[in-house]
């Protein structure tokens, strides 16, 4: 469903198990090329360059790999060889991060999984946000690069053009509270349900009481570039073409929130878990759940009737799901409402230790109407979830 030249781009990890390394030399070289620029695009010498990496999928806290610095113009570069980057025997996902480090405190990296022979990235370009948040909790912030700045269209399918998508996260030392964009995507399909492109649109991000729930949280601006290179072919992705690469940048700086929402469930039992619910017990880290589920049953301490869901750090399959929904029902009152249209957070993809992929997802799901007056909620989803951090339900 995925061109496999499209390095670490949104399904791409579905490719993985398929590439082969059936006569390639552990010695092959590929190399690795970029430039830092200030914020108004100005070549910016002097920038440390890192490359990391991390074996078993997911590229946070890699072990160094190469350092450099860059210079005459902002230029930099890495040669690697094939045993570096790339498991010979297929028997683990490879990940190398290359990333910037800005005077500023901002970060710059893009993370890569599939290596052609010869490889330029998109400019690494400082970036001073300015965050804050309104009274609404909408946050205003300087783009991460200008409006003016050109796009291009990106040859193939996944996307089909270069896209720039801002988000922001909100953390406490337990892990992500929320995580958000200004983007939905959107899939193209043709008449035999094949995926044949993506889209993105815009989406007003906002960090209503909901989703702050009742923490206290340090919120960070993120974003994420998507953008199209030529590439020479050869290395592990086979024919010349187009090269997707997921630039991703960090501002300086955090914000503190305060969120003033109790949920109504904190402290509700679930059916499907055994003991005290780690879903409800305000705790955002994921747990992994006894089985693949989209059914869950929860018993409020007391009655009540329901006006929005929040869904918090869930792993659910990659497939594309045609007109998802959530179904609820309190106690003899049911209604199911549509989540098409759901931004999409920056970092959907993840990568398991065994090479496979599932997707990232973060929920809120405000209702048309309150539903029921009980204490037996029951939610169904499209979507099954391995592990799942929070559901939280709001009166």
């Amino acid at each position: 469903m995925v061109n496999s030249r499209e390095a670490a781009g949104l399904l791409s990890a579905v490719l993985a198990a398929g590439l082969c390394t059936c006569g390639q030399s552990p010695d092959d070289l590929f190399v690795l090329g970029g430039r830092t620029v200030s914020d108004t695009g100005a070549p910016l010498d002097g920038i440390p360059i890192r490359a990391t990496r991390k074996y078993g999928g997911s590229c946070n806290d890699g072990a160094r790999l190469k350092e450099t610095t860059s210079a005459d113009g902002g230029l930099f570069s890495f040669d690697f060889v094939r045993v570096e980057v790339q498991s010979l025997s297929e028997a683990t996902t490879t990940c190398v991060r290359v990333g910037a480090e800005f005077e500023s405190g901002a970060q710059a990296w893009t993370d890569i999984y599939f290596f052609p022979n010869r490889l330029v990235l998109p400019d690494f370009s400082d970036w001073r946000g300015g965050l804050s948040i309104d009274d609404a909790g909408v946050p205003r912030f300087t783009p991460v690069l200008p409006e003016s700045a050109p796009m291009k269209r990106c040859e193939g399918n996944f996307p089909m053009r270069e896209e720039r998508i801002h988000g922001v996260v909100a953390r406490i030392d337990g892990g992500s509270v929320w995580e958000t964009s200004d983007r939905v995507l959107r899939f193209g399909v043709d008449d035999a349900g094949v995926v044949i492109g993506e889209t993105y649109e815009p989406y007003p991000m906002q960090l209503t009481p909901e989703v702050l729930e009742d923490f206290d949280v340090d919120v960070s601006l993120q974003a994420k570039r998507l953008g199209c290179v030529e590439v020479s072919g050869g290395g592990s992705l086979g024919m010349p073409g187009p090269f997707v690469t997921h630039t991703r940048w960090a501002s300086a700086g955090t914000l503190r929130a305060r969120g003033t929402k109790r949920p109504v469930s904190r402290g509700a039992r679930c059916d499907e878990l055994a003991g005290d619910c780690p879903l409800t017990d305000g705790s955002v880290l994921a747990v992994e759940l006894p089985r693949p589920m989209n059914q869950f049953r929860i018993r409020l301490v007391r009655p009540a009737s329901i006006s929005a869901v929040v869904i918090r750090n869930g792993l659910t399959d990659t497939g594309v799901v045609a007109n998802p929904q959530l179904s609820i029902r309190v106690g003899t009152d049911s209604l199911t409402v549509p989540l098409e249209g759901l931004p999409d957070v920056l970092d959907q993809i993840q990568f398991l230790e065994d090479g496979s992929s599932v997707r990232r997802t973060w929920l809120y799901v405000p209702l048309p109407r309150p539903v029921g007056d009980g204490v037996t909620v029951e939610l169904e989803l499209d979507r099954v979830f391995f592990r799942l951090g929070e559901i939280s339900l709001f009166e």
